[in-house]
């Protein structure tokens, strides 16, 4: 079943980081042309990003609010 179909610059995995790090789903990668480019963060790295830019936070808050339903998430993990 495919729950979500995603497009370039978007992204996955971030209920997980700002949780308890449990994976929700199970991720396939494909282009017309084969060629997919993915960037992997642990939850050290995808934290430090949310507090050096404001912008990319507060999208993540909205995203992950979004897949859950509209609950909003505070990514400082408050």
């Amino acid at each position: 079943m495919i729950a979500e179909l995603l497009g370039e610059g978007q992204y996955f995995g971030e209920l997980g980081l700002l949780g308890d790090g449990t994976r929700r789903a199970t991720v396939r990668a494909a282009h017309d042309n084969g060629t997919v480019e993915v960037v992997a963060l642990d939850k050290s790295e995808f934290q430090a990003l949310l507090a050096e830019s404001e912008g990319t936070r507060a999208d993540v808050e909205r995203v992950a609010g979004q897949r859950i339903g509209g609950q909003r998430l505070s990514a400082s993990g408050a």
